[in-house]
């Protein structure tokens, strides 16, 4: 079960987003190094909510893009760090944050890609996470 905690949620947001306890885990870890990156990453997230994730969706040059599966990955060409997740619902008003890795080259690597398929199973299974303090 993936547990979800609030990250940018209110009515200020076009696009309420939510965070697993694992990818929290990962970007408080990697903080300790990456703290510039890190804060930057979560700013522009902040910054796209508020107008709405759909605005920033797109192919190539765009910050969120559509893997395949309802999963979209979050990301800065400034940063390797990146967040993968999945709407709730269609409307796209709530976005759920499920895991984050740094990228170790510019090219998707194996093991990120099956990280991306594992967010997608997730997405697909019934009862698989759940928001918290709703």
């Amino acid at each position: 079960m993936h547990y979800l905690d609030r990250l940018f949620v209110g009515a200020e947001y076009e696009t309420c987003v939510w965070i697993s306890q694992k990818a929290d885990k990962f970007l408080n870890k990697q903080a300790r190094r990456h703290d510039k990156a890190i804060n930057e990453l979560l700013d522009k997230v902040e910054f796209w909510a508020r107008s709405g994730f759909a605005n920033w969706e797109g192919g190539e040059g765009h910050p969120i893009k559509h893997e395949g599966g309802g999963v979209y990955r979050l990301g800065t060409r400034s940063s390797l760090f990146r967040l993968i997740g999945f709407y709730e619902n269609d409307n796209k008003r709530s976005f759920l944050m499920i895991d984050a890795f740094l990228k170790l080259k510019q090219k998707s690597a194996r093991h990120e890609k099956e990280r991306i398929r594992q967010v997608a199973l997730i997405k697909k299974t019934p009862k698989t996470w759940r928001k918290t303090g709703e």
